[in-house]
């Protein structure tokens, strides 16, 4: 439609090279001439122009809503001045630190608002605290009133009528921007919406925010844990962006709020993502956006700007008035300088600790003040950055200027009447969630080579490695101990590799599940339980081979049944660990704690688990820990089937020589008892003839395997009950 509103002359001379037919103002967007137009101007031209697609999206006239703040104030204890432990014991507490100090403005419908400021001037803080999703705990307080069209609402009504983007692209990279759609639209719409509705309102956003041609392509990895994903390559930022809105416009909600949309863009892609909200907000929304660090072009879109320095307003009102209030000041803005730049050096303090000692910030003069970066008035000329004095100046000039009355005097809203209810349960039953949780669960895992390939890939190759370190021990009494060795060290490669599963590769997809949480999309146990489900098929194989190849090249106890049984619980060790792995994944949001603080849980389960030491000869007041130890269950299951029914040889050297007497005697020890009558020469028996014997003698003999199969059952199901219980405390 873009392209159909317009024309371009390339032949004649150089005034000819552009030539506008139909409409300047989007030529001028996609940076063909330097046409700039105004806030109304360019709306203007967006309804001259208007395409069916974005017309559907239109919010009617009586749903559109307006935002207004008044005195919105917001402290928080300052960890970095937390008293010590002695002084909190006599009753001192942290001092309070104000993020936000007596803030107010509105947003109007139709309104893009800029929120911009140094670093640490409040601009996160504000733009949560009316999305009303900042935190009020731990110390931390919140003032003021923040309402829409006059009324007060919940953070769960507000939820059904906005939508929130977060600075960081939270998305599963092995989807792709259609299927991602299509899973969002299905949880998130009404189960009123048909399929037919569901599909067009998808095609719509994908049309609208310019996705079509990338739509069935990776949306790929990016980020802290993208090396770990085996789709590295997929859309560029700037779609990835689009995308992210695409997924907060699927229930069309009349306010969006932005969190640095722009960040990690270059100039041509964050100027694409700004021209699409602008394109919302034409169609009724409100949009409001803090944004850091934008380019004349992208400062000229927003029609309303709010500066903010030390959690106060330094300026408030329309965008294109900024320069001139400031001037009023003695502040110019000097020609062909950024306006956004220009503010941002009229409050930015430069840091103590750079500035040499008695110097002076405000006295660096680089000629007349017409050609200086930043005029300031009467004698300070050539100025970088602000002091700390004129910084408070400003805060208290505005409190004083017509825009702060403007601020604080909003016009009235368009409508009253706002439907605003607040959302009870979930928009899809909860089998249409736990099945496309399970879908997007399961294509993730056969995407993601990290998670199919690689562990079946590792698993082969323990497998082989046990089997040519134990390659076919033999069925003697020094053969014994390798066989025992063998088993426990199977178990252990199926130990370590499936508790460090989760620990890198469930964080990688946290982000998107707190995301989806926020717009309570589906409930955080069918989340759990479904993604425990896809990944059970790979955590069967993936033991089951290494079992096989080990079972046969190590050379147990001929027989089938043996073999599967003997995998049977290299499966369940792999479950319970995979389930412990999830649990400190849950609990702890740090993969680098994690790690740390694994070996506190793995090795007193190893210690118990009966190898290194006899758990009859341990005392009391530890032996409890061996009954919580299912790697004592599960190597004393595997053990047993291996060694149970089975008879052992000596070889020559590993007989014991009795010591001929002329009467009855009994020879004994802990495995073996022989009669012997009047010997008078010395006679040899075998230590240990038989499996069941070597099991007696290190505690470890099962009289019902089956009870272990059970109690590990019990603890693959207890253990991802208490992973699901943190995930559920942790998340929004």
């Amino acid at each position: 439609m873009l392209e159909s509103a317009s024309s371009i002359s390339t032949s004649g001379s150089d005034e000819g090279l552009y030539k506008v037919e139909k409409s300047p103002s989007l030529l001028s967007r996609h940076g063909l001439v330097p046409v700039h137009l105004t806030y109304k101007e360019q709306c203007k031209e967006f309804y001259e122009n208007i395409s069916e697609a974005d017309d559907k999206l239109r919010v009617p006239e009586n749903k559109r809503i307006q935002v207004e703040w008044s005195n919105l104030t917001y402290r928080v204890v300052d960890r970095a001045k937390q008293p010590s432990f002695f002084q909190r014991m006599k009753g001192a507490k942290a001092p309070k630190k104000t993020l936000l100090d007596g803030v107010s403005g509105y947003c109007s419908p139709g309104s893009m608002l800029a929120i911009i400021g140094p670093s640490g001037a409040g601009k996160t803080s504000m733009l949560l605290a009316l999305a009303k999703k900042l935190e009020v705990s731990h110390g931390a307080k919140l003032t003021g009133t923040v309402s829409f069209n006059g009324n007060l609402c919940t953070s769960s009504e507000l939820r059904g009528i906005s939508g929130f983007v977060m600075q960081e692209d939270n998305i599963m990279g092995s989807m792709t921007p259609l299927e991602l759609l299509r899973f969002t639209s299905v949880l998130n719409l009404p189960a009123s919406v048909s399929e037919e509705e569901r599909e067009e309102r998808v095609q719509l956003l994908l049309t609208t925010m310019g996705l079509q041609k990338c739509k069935d392509n990776f949306i790929g990895s990016s980020g802290l844990f993208s090396h770990v994903s085996g789709i590295k390559r997929g859309l560029s930022g700037g779609e990835r962006k689009r995308v992210s809105i695409c997924i907060e416009l699927v229930n069309n909600p009349t306010m969006l709020f932005c969190d640095e949309p722009t960040s990690g863009l270059d100039s041509f892609a964050s100027k694409v993502v700004v021209e699409k909200l602008q394109t919302l907000a034409f169609l009724g929304k409100t949009i409001i956006s803090t944004i850091h660090q934008p380019s004349s072009e992208i400062f000229r879109l927003f029609n309303r700007l709010m500066l903010l320095v030390d959690g106060r307003t330094v300026y408030f009102g329309d965008t294109e008035a900024a320069t001139k209030y400031f001037a009023k000041l003695g502040y110019k803005c000097p020609k062909f300088i950024n306006p956004a730049d220009f503010l941002m050096k009229v409050v930015q303090v430069a840091p103590e600790n750079i500035l040499g000692e008695g110097s002076d910030p405000m006295s660096e003069q680089e000629g007349e003040a017409g050609d200086s970066l930043v005029a300031f008035p009467q004698d300070s000329v050539g100025l970088r950055n602000a002091t700390r004095d004129q910084v408070e100046k400003l805060k208290d000039q505005f409190a004083s200027s017509k825009q702060y009355k403007d601020a604080i005097a909003p016009p009235p809203p368009p409508t009253k009447n706002v439907e605003m209810e607040a959302k009870k349960g979930y928009n899809a039953s909860y089998l249409t969630q736990f099945v496309w949780l399970t879908w997007r669960s399961a294509l993730n895992t056969v995407r993601e080579p990290a998670l199919c390939k690689v562990r079946i890939a590792v698993s082969v190759i323990m497998g082989l490695l046990s089997g040519l370190v134990f390659l076919q021990t033999d069925d003697t009494a020094a053969g014994i101990g390798d066989r025992v060795a063998s088993t426990f060290f199977v178990l252990l490669s199926q130990m370590f590799g499936a508790i460090n599963g989760p620990t890198f590769l469930f964080p990688s997809e946290r982000g998107a599940f707190f995301r989806d949480r926020m717009s309570n999309m589906y409930s955080t146990i069918l989340y759990y339980w479904a993604k425990i489900l896809t990944d059970l098929p790979i955590s069967i194989i993936a033991p089951l081979l290494t079992g096989v190849i080990a079972y046969y090249m190590i050379g147990y106890k001929d027989g089938v049944v043996s073999m599967f049984e003997f995998s049977l619980m290299l499966i369940l060790m792999t479950l319970c660990c995979f389930a412990l792995g999830m649990v400190l994944s849950c609990a702890i949001l740090d993969p680098g704690l994690v790690t740390r603080i694994q070996p506190l849980f793995t090795l007193p389960l190893i210690l118990f688990c009966g190898f290194f030491v006899n758990l009859d000869s341990i005392g009391s007041w530890l032996s409890w820990i061996q009954y919580i130890s299912f790697v004592k269950y599960s190597f004393r299951y595997a053990i047993n089937v291996i060694l149970s029914d089975t008879y052992l040889h000596c070889n020559y050297d590993e007989f014991k020589e009795i010591v001929p007497y002329m009467v009855d005697v009994v020879w004994q020890n802990e495995t073996t008892a022989m009669q012997v009558h009047n010997i008078s020469e010395p006679a040899y028996v075998c230590p240990v003839s038989t499996g069941d014997a070597y099991l007696e003698k290190i505690g470890m003999k099962s009289d019902n395997l089956w009870l272990d199969v059970l109690w590990m059952g019990l603890f693959i199901v207890g253990i991802h009950t208490i992973a699901c219980a943190f995930l559920v405390f942790r998340s929004p």
